[in-house]
């Protein structure tokens, strides 16, 4: 794919994302569909479903590199799960699906693309159950916990793009990382809108179409375990919450003093952990976690060689038959 092409195509993706989402900030503003702000003094209320722009945007400024792709169905594929992944979010912000619900239909939707991806492969029977199975419990877990990672202006927006340039850097093939680039674009348009102060949040049917597309992406790319450590802070965050049941809407949320520092929430976290021993402000914690993510993801790009290594040894079994 040629540079100018790559530029459009990004371009694109950026503006169509921005306009819809300034659109949506207006549209969804005049409706029952706002969420309060927990971590102002006024505690305003902001529209949702911000998400919609960056998942629209992604969509129509991917069709024209199908064409530069080997297995463009496969990638085709991958918009469909995001796309559902993000109905999936829609539908838990009209109706509150239950948390085991929403893990059971990510279950289910990851399924028919790691069975497409897996059997690209030459494996035994065996070495396609432990792909599929690999694939599906990573990205359950990448969806999911993106989801429960979330809360503060700017976010998950924010991080979601830090791992999908990481993704991008690593991909041998230019269209695959353009197919990232994309992505990215059209979420940066998102977050100038959504960092703090937020004029707009994603919503569930954001951060679930955040993480389905990282989570797909990665499996079409057979990238997973070279993602996975990226996710440490998520993963790390839903330790924490697991001793609290995961039942954190029914707990005191983070709040901000008279100085507009964060106090910590009622229930375990690693933003409660960060806000206890740093004291910040909401901006100031964003960006203490873009940093750490920054961090964590070169790192994980300087150990990538040893990564791909362990990636072919755990989800490659020749074919003996």
């Amino acid at each position: 794919m040629k540079s100018g092409t790559l530029f459009a195509l990004t371009a694109s993706s950026f503006i169509i994302s921005y306009f819809l989402t300034v659109f949506l900030e207006r549209r969804v503003g005049r409706t029952k569909y706002k969420l309060m702000d927990l971590h102002k003094k006024n505690n305003p209320f902001i529209p949702t479903f911000g998400g919609l722009a960056p998942l629209i945007a992604t969509y129509i400024a991917s069709q024209p590199i199908l064409t530069s792709l080997k297995n463009p169905s496969l990638y085709l594929t991958v918009l469909l799960t995001a796309a559902l992944s993000a109905l999936i979010g829609l539908i838990d912000d009209l109706f509150s699906l239950n948390k085991y619900v929403k893990v059971a239909f990510t279950v289910i939707l990851l399924t028919p693309l790691s069975l497409a991806s897996s059997t690209r492969h030459h494996l035994t029977v065996q070495g396609n159950i432990i792909r599929v199975l690999i694939y599906v419990v990573t990205g359950t877990f990448i969806i999911n916990a993106t989801n429960t990672l979330a809360g503060f202006n700017g976010l998950e927006a924010g991080l979601s793009i830090i791992i999908s340039i990481y993704i991008a850097s690593i991909s041998n093939v230019k269209a695959e990382a353009a197919a990232a680039a994309i992505y990215t674009a059209a979420n940066t348009a998102f977050l100038i809108r959504n960092f703090y102060p937020a004029k707009i949040f994603p919503g569930n049917v954001g951060t679930f179409f955040f993480g389905g597309f990282l989570a797909s992406y990665s499996i079409a790319t057979n990238q997973v375990l070279s993602v996975l450590p990226l996710y440490l802070p998520h993963f790390i965050d839903f330790i924490l919450k697991f001793k609290s049941k995961l039942e954190t809407r029914k707990l005191k949320p983070a709040e901000i003093d008279e100085k507009g520092k964060l106090k910590p929430p009622g229930y375990l976290s690693l933003m409660g952990y960060i806000i206890k021993g740093l004291h910040p402000s909401e901006k100031s914690l964003v960006i203490t976690m873009y940093t750490l993510e920054i961090a964590i993801a070169v790192i994980t790009y300087m150990f990538n060689p040893q990564i791909n290594q362990l990636q072919s040894l755990v989800l490659t079994s020749p074919n003996t038959t």
